[in-house]
């Protein structure tokens, strides 16, 4: 039996607006087990996004839990939780977010350097840089090291941020609409790339899509819509 990695549940999250309260989740439950691969489908407004955010502890929910390994991320300090998430969780969103000013290489070493501090940085920081060179070089970027953001095409940005989100080898990857920036044959080489190192490495992903071919190559598909999961694709 595959061990739970995350859990949330009965999670709510409102927002604030003005004087009325604006409600995203109402009351999710939802689990992703060790080295699963995990569709999340809903239209926009369905609260994709937010449930990624509350899974990957970048946000708390305003109520119910979320869980990583059985610890509640509510009982662990801001400095363990960013340390958890810096180590656990790794994160891909749709528009990339890399460093302009940096060249591919730096744009995956950065969030490993971060998390070691300085200390770790002069112990480990080159071992680090050395893990990003041999993954951009197995994902087809071993002659883009050192060009800027701005110098790769789309596919290429994305492959840098994949890249970024697995150094360090996080539990589990989330993905937030991953190939959406993307036509249709650069996005399955991005799901390609996503479930080889599902394949050789036993990582869980966890990705947003509204894109249905993307959905049906995962093993398992969760249906939100209203901020409520209407199929969790378990057997009953």
């Amino acid at each position: 039996m595959v061990a739970t990695l995350l859990q949330a549940s009965a999670v709510e999250r409102r927002y604030r607006m003005g004087s009325r309260d604006l409600p995203v989740l109402r009351g999710v439950d939802f689990s992703v087990g060790e080295g699963e691969v995990v569709a999340l489908v809903g239209a926009s407004g369905a609260g994709k996004s937010t449930l990624l955010h509350l899974l990957g502890l970048l946000d708390a929910p305003t109520s119910g839990s979320v869980l990583l390994r059985g610890a509640d991320a509510a009982s662990l300090s801001p400095e363990r939780r960013a340390r958890t998430r810096n180590r656990e969780i790794g994160f891909v969103f749709q528009f990339y977010h890399l460093i302009p000013e940096l060249h591919a290489l730096d744009n995956v070493c950065l969030p490993r350097w971060i998390g070691l501090g300085w200390g770790g940085w002069i112990r480990e920081g080159r071992r680090v840089r050395a893990e990003a060179r041999g993954l951009l070089e197995k994902i087809g970027l071993g002659d883009r090291l050192h060009h800027r953001p701005s110098q790769l095409s789309g596919g290429e940005r994305q492959r840098v941020a994949i890249a970024r989100a697995l150094v360090g080898d996080p539990a589990v990857v989330l993905c937030d609409e991953p190939t959406g920036n993307l036509d249709s044959r650069t996005g399955e080489q991005i799901l390609d790339l996503l479930l080889a190192r599902n394949a050789e490495r036993g990582t869980a992903f966890v990705i947003a899509t509204h894109n249905p071919e993307i959905a049906r190559r995962c093993p398992r598909t969760v249906h939100l819509a209203d901020g409520l999961v209407v199929d969790s694709g378990e057997a009953s």
